[in-house]
């Protein structure tokens, strides 16, 4: 299942835009790696602003089928930044109703507190979360230092290239 945070409070505001347009990239490039590398069932969940929809809650379960991916992608190329995305309850909600063992990636501008703490629930309670941070800095140390102890991949992406190390 792929997490993607677009809440505008959780990028930093001067690179907001090319920041949530690499993380909608992100998004779409596991998804497609995923479904058609890997072959195995992809889903996603956000809350976007949409054409028709100002505060969407979207939600496409696991699927294997190629028609769910091009779904999947046709809406990643619609969905902008929404102005509350509570995304950290979200995720809380969102993966309550994932299978045991299921492979959960996150990706988001920030990593708060809250988030960790959800991510470590994750995992001690049988999933696979993994953490992709979008922007322009390092991680900080304490942060890789507490998902190292987590044993919660992390990785940090700025550039369209930084996707193939993931």
């Amino acid at each position: 299942m792929i997490c993607l945070d677009l809440d505008e409070e959780s990028y930093e505001r001067g690179v907001r835009y090319s920041a949530t347009e690499l993380a909608i990239v992100v998004a779409a490039s596991l998804a497609n790696h995923i479904a058609a590398s890997e072959k195995l069932p992809v889903g996603l969940t956000t809350r976007a602003r949409l054409p028709d929809n100002p505060a969407a809650t979207i939600t496409l379960p696991p699927r294997y089928e190629q028609s769910h991916l091009l779904a999947l992608l046709e809406l990643l190329a619609q969905v902008e930044l929404v102005a509350e995305g509570a995304f950290v309850d979200r995720l809380r909600e969102e993966t309550a109703t994932l299978a045991w063992g299921s492979t959960i990636v996150i990706i988001t501008g920030r990593a708060t507190e809250s988030l960790l703490a959800i991510l470590d629930g994750l995992r001690r309670s049988g999933y696979a979360p993994t953490l992709i941070v979008i922007g322009a800095a390092e991680l900080p140390i304490a942060l890789r230092q507490r998902t190292t102890v987590m044993n919660i991949p992390t990785h940090r992406v700025w550039e369209e290239r930084d996707i193939a190390d993931l």
